[in-house]
């Protein structure tokens, strides 16, 4: 079999662009089954956003992406890395990471920081540094490379639970820019007439209005059901 190697810049390239070099690169032996196209097509999606977000014409408010996956494709996985790529590839510097619980959206942002901070990528880009971190706040401060600039890019990481505080966010006058939630709706909240309007109201108003006023908004998660949250806004155009 032929074998081929590309260059450098060939590598960040593909790194932007191509799901399945990304997923070789930052999880290698850990992929044990083929690649499926709909991975293409999500990461397609989000390479298209970074290509959005870093035109002057197209970033005009917040940019709302919604991504509706059944269970066991690995869509978190998916949506990790796509942080990765937008906070070093776009203009986005301060991701707020929302999940069901806190620690399960804790638990994202640390394996995203060990994506930044992996050997891969310290032969590729240079040493990514955790220049300050809270465990009690779910709050992390890194330095990462970026090609083609000489000073090292300052990027948040905050993670939140749905439901909790987000208004007033703001670190290093900064506020949130890029907002992901993930799996944010259980049965539980489905199926309650309390829990799910607070749930509404809470995503759709008080955690987008803690968005700093341009950004990205993506909203991935299973269809849970034609009541659900995530069912009911894939009507919506503006997603």
């Amino acid at each position: 079999m032929a074998t081929y190697a590309l260059s450098e810049r060939e590598m960040v390239l593909a790194l932007q662009s191509d799901v399945r070099m990304v997923l070789g690169f930052y999880l290698g032996e850990e992929i044990d089954m083929e690649i499926p196209e709909m991975h293409s097509e999500i990461w397609d999606e989000m390479y298209a956003l970074v290509q959005r977000v870093n035109s002057t014409k197209e970033l005009r408010g917040v940019l709302k992406k919604l991504l509706a996956i059944p269970r066991g494709h690995a869509k978190t996985t998916l949506i990790k890395l796509a942080v990765v790529l937008f906070l070093r590839y776009s203009k986005l510097s301060f991701c707020a990471y929302v999940s069901n619980t806190g620690p399960i959206a804790h638990n994202a942002i640390k394996d995203i920081i060990e994506f930044f901070l992996c050997e891969n990528e310290t032969n590729l880009y240079g040493n990514g540094v955790v220049e300050s971190k809270s465990v009690a706040e779910m709050t992390y401060i890194l330095s990462i490379r970026v090609p083609g600039q000489a000073k090292a890019k300052r990027v948040i990481l905050k993670a939140f639970g749905q439901g909790t505080q987000m208004r007033g966010t703001i670190i290093e006058n900064r506020r949130p820019d890029l907002l992901i939630y993930d799996d944010i709706e259980s049965r539980e909240t489905l199926e309650s007439e309390v829990l799910q309007p607070r749930l509404d109201a809470w995503a759709l108003g008080t955690a987008l209005k803690a968005m700093a006023r341009k950004g990205v908004c993506i909203f991935i998660g299973n269809m849970l059901g034609d009541t659900s949250l995530l069912a009911r806004i894939s009507k919506d155009p503006a997603w």
